[in-house]
């Protein structure tokens, strides 16, 4: 395990911030998005390929716009309902009631892709061996019943969680400040009580500009900044759980 030159106190940490995607979970995002966006496309009512290659190309100019937005009065649902409205004259609520229809019925085509971390087990014991809370900071650019189909597919649930985010309850995305700032917020948390882990060095490292401690889960590492980060502590699943005794200690 890396561990920077100004090493964190971790023993007020009480709640543990865990990415999802490559964390978690192994999904091949490379696949399951493009998959996710075709059967969004096939409930609006679009069969030709031309037009679900239109309308997949739409939705990833809105999620990228969230992505980047810094001064947020909305939702993330409002925020994607409205920018794909504007890009392809679909009305909203359609979209709303469209995605939803597929969150209902057309789901489990996708759960191939998608299979637990093989240290689950062993994180959630150690968690409940610690006493910590967990909260499920995923980047919160789809709803809610797609994070908990993916959840359930990797063997966890809601109960897993103090906190999931969804683009139903949060007005950022990572790696916005305001993500974070928000996750605080609602947590009732300080910085120095929460450790950030994922595996992606731009989205979730950007934790640390909140004063939050963050691990870089290497295992399965998007590195989006060419080698030019800086996490607190970097390693392995392995890793991960010999680091998590030295957390929250004056709790144990």
């Amino acid at each position: 395990m890396r561990i920077s030159v100004n090493t964190p106190d971790l023993r007020q940490v009480n709640t543990l911030l865990f990415d999802l995607d490559g964390t978690l979970l192994q999904v091949p995002m490379e696949r399951f998005i493009p998959a996710y966006l075709e059967g969004m496309a096939y409930h609006l009512g679009f069969n030709a390929r031309a037009e679900i290659i239109a309308f997949a190309r739409s939705v990833r100019g809105v999620i990228h716009a969230m992505l980047a937005r810094r001064e947020a009065d909305s939702t993330n649902e409002d925020f994607f309902l409205q920018g794909i409205e504007a890009a392809t004259g679909i009305d909203g609520e359609r979209v709303r009631n469209s995605l939803a229809a597929f969150c209902a019925d057309g789901l489990n085509d996708l759960e191939g892709f998608v299979a637990p971390a093989p240290f689950l087990s062993s994180l959630l014991a150690k968690v409940r061996e610690r006493r910590l809370e967990l909260a499920l900071a995923t980047n919160p650019v789809f709803p809610m019943e797609l994070i908990r189909a993916r959840m359930n597919w990797g063997g966890l649930t809601e109960d897993d969680f103090v906190l999931i985010t969804s683009y139903e309850n949060t007005r950022y995305c990572k790696p916005q400040p305001g993500y974070f700032e928000q996750l605080l917020d609602t947590l009732q948390r300080r910085p120095e009580e929460c450790l950030m882990i994922g595996n992606d060095t731009e989205h979730d490292l950007a934790a640390a500009e909140c004063g939050i401690a963050t691990f870089l889960l290497d295992t399965w590492m998007i590195d989006r900044c060419n080698g030019d980060f800086s996490a607190d502590f970097r390693g392995s699943h392995d890793d991960l759980l010999s680091l998590l005794d030295r957390v929250g200690v004056d709790k144990a």
